[in-house]
């Protein structure tokens, strides 16, 4: 348990909020975020057997974090896999590290950027915001995805070693985000169509 000052969180999004959960909590249930619903369900792990139709998505194993295998499309349409943080505390759709730019070619992506702020637990800090052309999540596909690059020596995602972090802004199109991470494994449930 760690002991946050909230005030700026509940002013910048205009709600209270009383407290927030974190990996060492994911860790220890199947956690549900059902969006549609606006409704979080712990399950216990012990026996858990998913039977919904969602797309299941791997999990890396690590001590601090949620951490899932995606994959990244520039303009010239090639896809580079990397390893993403998943950062359910944020609304942001992307965050892209300034050092990983060239090593994933969307140096004319950060070019075409434009200063910004964002927000954090620590307040606001500067980003260049953008998008890049193609995001991959399981089988799921979206394009023109916005993006916060971040300097290096912001701390504002979750590890310096990974590219990023992926935030709510990409989940929130799900239906429901299923987290598994005892199995290292989530589900996305995809919207139905009508």
């Amino acid at each position: 348990m760690a002991v946050i000052d909230l005030n700026r969180f509940e002013q910048h999004f205009g709600h209270p909020t009383d407290g927030m959960l974190g990996y060492p909590f994911f860790r220890n249930f199947v956690v549900k975020v059902d969006f549609q619903k606006k409704l979080l369900t712990l399950i216990p792990t012990d026996g858990y057997i998913y039977r919904g139709s969602g797309v299941e998505v791997a999990l890396k194993p690590s001590r601090d974090f949620v951490i899932t295998p995606i994959a990244l499309g520039n303009d010239r349409l090639v896809r580079y896999s990397v390893d993403m943080a998943v950062d359910t505390g944020s609304d942001a759709t992307m965050m892209l590290y300034d050092q990983f730019v060239r090593q994933l070619e969307l140096v004319d992506s950060r070019q075409h950027s434009v200063s910004g702020l964002a927000f954090g637990l620590n307040g606001f800090y500067p980003v260049a915001m953008g998008s890049i052309h193609s995001f991959y999540i399981g089988n799921a596909e979206t394009h023109n995805v916005e993006v916060d690059y971040l300097a290096e020596n912001k701390t504002a995602a979750a590890e310096q070693k990974l590219p990023g972090a992926i935030g709510n802004g990409i989940l929130k199109n799900f239906r429901a985000v299923i987290f598994d991470v005892p199995q290292e494994r989530m589900f996305l449930e995809l919207n139905s169509r009508r």
